[in-house]
């Protein structure tokens, strides 16, 4: 059983189980690993349909989209919405 904010979605995903997802093996912390890797399944959904952010945010195991926006701008370095939007204007 996962404990409470952990994604076992995407560990599931990587086809691993936790030992392999250490540090050495993926050169980041688990955390950031299972995030960086929820965050390129959103990139996938942001271009591929018109599903909106809150149900992006849902189904790569965010609980708001709130904290959703927070990690993808982190990681891609601009809010997904806006993101989307420039994807969709190079796409043209």
């Amino acid at each position: 059983m996962a404990r409470k904010g952990s994604h076992p979605r995407f560990t599931m995903e990587a086809g691993a189980d936790r030992p392999s997802l250490s540090r050495a093996a993926t050169g980041v912390r688990p955390h950031e690993y299972v995030l960086r890797r929820g965050i390129e399944h959103a990139q996938r959904m942001l271009v591929s349909n018109d599903v909106s952010l809150i149900n992006v945010a849902l189904s790569v195991g965010f609980q708001t989209q709130a904290h959703f926006t927070s990690i993808f701008k982190r990681f891609v370095g601009q809010p997904p919405r806006a993101w989307r939007q420039m994807q969709r204007s190079l796409a043209v």
